[in-house]
């Protein structure tokens, strides 16, 4: 599915713009929230929760982070996030002194910011490259409309 990114015990489904007709303008917010469905899968639980609370131009600069991240020269802690305007969720890549393992961290509330629930996964670059991948394939499907308000 092509607006769908997945990692471990997370998902993310970006289902629509939250306001598809909005005029797209300079710095529009309207023109690019995106109505997206979170999953987070624990050992001790999960959640789940569908809300427009991630920007076209929050997961484009994560986009651009994790470039940078999966170049293969880079050595050296080098981290890589997503932290939208909204506080359900926040994801993070951290790159080890090696270059070759990657911690990845989700932390995510529920709507009512009551629930929350934290993960932690040791990845590999292979897993690095395949969520990169699929969030170019969101990007492709879901672009920054207008010119985005925020510098990435």
């Amino acid at each position: 599915m092509p607006g769908q990114v997945t990692l471990r015990g997370f998902g993310m489904v970006v289902n629509d713009y939250e306001f598809p007709e909005a005029p797209v303008t300079e710095g529009s917010y309207d023109a690019n929230w995106l109505e997206v469905e979170v999953s987070i899968q624990t050992d001790l639980g999960g959640l789940r929760m569908t809300e427009a609370c991630v920007l076209t131009w929050e997961l484009a600069g994560l986009a651009d982070q994790l470039d940078v991240l999966a170049a293969p020269q880079l050595h050296g802690r080098w981290q890589a996030e997503l932290n939208p305007l909204e506080p359900y969720f926040r994801l993070r890549f951290v790159q080890d002194e090696t270059g070759l393992f990657f911690t990845a961290t989700l932390t995510a509330h529920d709507t009512d910011l009551i629930q929350s629930h934290k993960a932690q996964w040791e990845i590999d670059p292979a897993e690095l490259e395949a969520f990169r991948q699929q969030l170019a394939g969101v990007m492709q499907v879901f672009p920054v409309r207008g010119k985005a308000f925020l510098a990435r």
